[in-house]
């Protein structure tokens, strides 16, 4: 074998990948983008999204990666993304077939070398146009992918290679999985599914390769691509981890099942070409085959996807994303009022609890600390509880004790939002700090009460009362400090913003104690809630 126009074909092939997907994403990154976020609404149009897509930039492992960055931004959901990845996979069958039907018929040297220079000459005079510069690269790129795949077959043209040659029986199952772990192996190492299809299309093509065995290489290939978005996920969120899997769950079932009906495939790949009167060879049968496996794959995922997207949703949970989850709601107890108010009642709780402590930790951290996951999640908890809520009030009528519970539970979280207002810094004045540590101490005792029903209203007042004494003392420094011209008037505004914003803060943390102990209390009457 030509070892040099082996490894030639190879990197001219994995250069013109890499060019021409960068440069198709940058010519059509933003209507890209348009696609991914509408066009993923439903399962059909995330799959039709998906292979848009992929079809497009001609890289199943850009699509996915990007789609892993949606998630990472919280711009797609879960059961959005999979779809995408789903459609992703029967997207990129399209390079096979431009492999089978263009680049092994046809010398495409004569068509590679002008294509690569007249690519990079748009790239060069349009630079200033990022579009037209991608679209110049994208197209040397299709040259040097063409040139690669001339290479690969002179390198294979030039030998009597066989599977025979590596001690592999491919008519046994032994030598089959050997073949598929060999494709796994090719995609690892090259990062790209469609350079391990392309050069087992041009092994094919050059009579190095039988249809059967080349088809195990490709249901290899095809769980292989699945490293790509393994490694991306790497740093990444939960949810991006989620999606990864879902692209390794979808690659392993549809290889698991293309591989079970092996034979059966091959000669349906062919057959059903034929029947179509379209004149097949091995290349167009194995183009075929790759895009019946990931059609078989989209076909046994979908009733398997409820079921896989639940049990994902349960793998690599953050302690943000625990937050986000009710423990208290289910549906079923909105149909009793009491049960329903109990419910709403301990998760509410559960809310005021993470939003005081966020907000603790933003006054004795700063603002510029401030955990925006953190906060994202608390909201997400509070949108289940009102969720929650309008299930409440759309069954039967409230009465009694939970009638007036409910919203007492409403107005708390109305305070649990305010307390994720960030405050002001304070300056860092020497003359008033012993003042300034006193209000927060006031107003942090406001914050960490205990939930537990321990505390009584007295004592919440009390607290209230302590914190406001402190934030009078300090108003009053800090006039006196202005009158007398010991303190400038941009330290004296800061302060006093800082000041009133947790005079705030306490006033909020004890209405909304008070408020959850009177739903508590009024519900207790009936004995509905126990704290």
């Amino acid at each position: 074998m030509d070892i040099a126009s082996l490894l030639g074909g190879i990197g001219l092939f994995l250069l013109g990948m890499s060019m021409m997907t960068e440069g198709l994403n940058i010519a059509a990154g933003p209507a890209l983008k348009s696609i991914l976020g509408s066009w993923t609404r439903s399962a059909r149009r995330g799959l039709l999204a998906g292979m848009l897509i992929t079809a497009i930039v001609q890289s199943s492992s850009a699509t996915i990666v990007a789609v892993i960055g949606f998630v990472n931004a919280g711009l797609l959901s879960l059961t959005q993304a999979i779809w995408v990845v789903f459609g992703a996979n029967v997207g990129t069958t399209t390079i096979g077939w431009i492999v089978a039907l263009i680049g092994v018929r046809f010398s495409m040297t004569a068509f590679g070398l002008p294509a690569v220079g007249v690519g990079m000459l748009i790239n060069l005079f349009f630079r200033d146009s990022a579009r037209a510069a991608g679209f110049g690269r994208a197209i040397a790129g299709f040259g040097a992918f063409f040139i690669g795949i001339g290479l690969l077959q002179d390198a294979f043209a030039a030998t009597e290679f066989s599977v025979a040659n590596l001690g592999i029986d491919e008519s046994r199952i032994s030598g089959l999985l050997a073949l598929v772990l060999a494709g796994i192996i090719l995609t690892f190492t090259t990062q790209s599914s469609s350079a391990a299809i392309a050069i087992t299309l041009t092994a094919v093509a050059s009579g190095a390769l039988a249809l059967l065995p080349a088809a195990a290489v490709v249901i290899g290939a095809n769980i292989g691509t699945t490293s790509t978005a393994l490694l991306a996920t790497m740093g990444g969120t939960a949810a991006a981890r989620r999606t990864a899997l879902s692209h390794v769950a979808f690659s392993v079932i549809a290889g698991a099942g293309a591989f079970v009906l092996l034979p059966l495939f091959v000669w349906g790949s062919g057959s059903g070409l034929a029947l179509l009167g379209v004149s097949v060879d091995d290349t167009i049968k194995l183009a075929a085959f790759h895009t019946l496996l990931n059609l078989l794959g989209v076909l046994l995922i979908w009733p398997l996807a409820p079921a896989l997207i639940r049990f994902l949703s349960r793998r690599f949970v953050s302690d943000d994303e625990a937050i986000a989850r009710p423990q208290y709601l289910d549906a079923n107890l909105a149909e009793t009022p009491d049960f329903a108010a109990l419910g709403l009642y301990l998760e509410t709780r559960r809310a005021l609890e993470f939003s005081m402590t966020f907000t603790r930790d933003r006054i004795l951290d700063g603002p510029a600390r401030a955990a925006a996951a953190a906060r994202r999640s608390i909201r997400e908890l509070m949108g289940e509880i009102r969720h929650f809520v309008d299930g409440m009030m759309s069954s039967e009528p409230m009465s009694g004790a939970p009638a007036k519970a409910v919203p007492e539970l409403v107005r708390v979280l109305q305070h649990c939002e305010e307390l994720l207002v960030l405050p002001p810094e304070p300056s860092d004045d020497e003359a008033g700090r012993e003042h300034r540590k006193a209000l927060m101490v006031g107003v942090l005792t406001c914050l960490t009460m205990p939930h537990d029903g321990e505390e009584d209203s007295d004592t919440v007042r009390a607290a209230q009362a302590a914190a406001d004494e402190a934030y009078g003392t300090l108003k009053d420094l800090l006039l006196r400090q202005l009158h007398y011209g010991e303190a400038r008037v941009d330290v004296v505004d800061r302060d006093l913003a800082w000041a009133q914003a947790l005079k705030r803060i306490g006033y909020v943390a004890c209405r909304a104690r008070l408020r959850l102990l009177n739903a508590r209390n009024s519900a207790d009457r009936s004995g509905a809630l126990k704290a």
